[in-house]
């Protein structure tokens, strides 16, 4: 398997069309090359391949019902989640990413 190899030159500007926004594809397209091979340079050079996921559902609207304690069933419905694991994990994820989402404990009905 034959690497392909880029000038200097040819790298920095890879990097510099990248930064203003230039998919991995319309560079593989540019260069003529895979896609694969474009996110291999940039690795090399410290620029991560993806910047520009986004989250399916709208995370800081969740978090705010959720910490002002909106029932669970209602962000559910709300937001159109497909259950209550979904709610869990999405809470959790961002949660360790550093979002603050308030804790919950279970409340016990009495009768």
């Amino acid at each position: 398997m034959a690497r392909i190899l880029f000038t200097d030159n040819e790298v920095l500007k890879i990097m510099e069309l990248r930064m203003q926004g230039k998919t991995q594809r319309e560079l593989a397209e540019l260069y003529y090359c895979s896609p694969n091979v474009i996110g291999r340079i940039l690795r090399q050079n410290g620029i991560s391949g993806n910047n520009k996921h986004k989250s399916k559902y709208p995370v800081a609207m969740i978090q705010h019902d959720w910490n002002a304690g909106t029932d669970s069933n209602e962000i559910i419905k709300i937001y159109r989640l497909k259950d209550r694991f979904v709610l869990k994990n999405l809470v959790r994820k961002h949660r360790e990413k550093g979002w603050f989402f308030r804790a919950r404990w279970r409340r016990r009905v009495t009768v």
